[in-house]
């Protein structure tokens, strides 16, 4: 998306200036990130699909089924990933890039790694649900939060305000990945979408 490829850009900005070696180690932690995101784009993807499905239908207790079993099934396998990329970040890291100062940074990135896999796990289904339920607004309006608004404006306040250095960014920019999870999850909760569905 527009806003994703821009605040990454801007991401990218704020740490170029620490060295060619974070910049590598960030370009092989998207590499990694991307591995793990096949597998939750597809739960999200096919989620949308039968959730599209089971909202036609009203069937409330099947939407609240697959949403459950996508967050289940997700967390389960990004907690794995992000066991391994804690236990070992040397191997992981040498797949993409062997600098010897690249992989030196390895097990200081890890932790910011394994917490953008986290956020895989509520982000699938909360993407398949908004999808599901045709709240193509709701998803458009949350691109442009998580990019612009959390991903830039975590990433500025703190590598500009609070000067947290080259881990409080890539901290920032993990923590950004749990926008859709914070505003979808309680949402779906909430049950107030049942409400809305058995209405229509």
């Amino acid at each position: 998306s527009l806003s994703g490829s821009f605040s990454a850009l801007y991401v990218s900005s704020l740490v170029n200036p620490y060295g060619i070696a974070a910049s590598a180690i960030t370009g092989v932690g998207s590499k990694l990130a991307n591995i793990a995101l096949i597998v939750a784009n597809s739960l999200n993807v096919s989620s949308a699909a039968m959730i599209g499905q089971c909202y036609g239908q009203k069937n409330v207790s099947r939407i609240r089924k697959i949403f459950l079993t996508v967050f289940a099934i997700d967390f389960t396998y990004v907690t794995l990933l992000s066991l391994a990329v804690l236990k070992y970040p040397v191997a992981l890291f040498s797949l993409f890039n062997r600098k010897p100062e690249v992989l030196e940074l390895s097990h200081v990135y890890a932790p910011t790694l394994a917490l953008s896999f986290l956020s895989y796990a509520f982000r699938s289904p909360s993407l398949g649900f908004v999808n599901g339920t045709g709240n193509s607004k709701v998803n458009l309006l949350m691109g442009f939060v998580e990019g612009f608004v959390l991903r830039m404006g975590l990433c500025y306040l703190a590598a500009r305000v609070f000067n947290l250095g080259l881990q409080g960014i890539w901290f920032a920019n993990a923590a950004a990945l749990f926008g859709y999870g914070i505003v979808v999850f309680p949402y779906f909760v909430s049950g107030i979408w049942k409400k809305k569905l058995l209405k229509e």
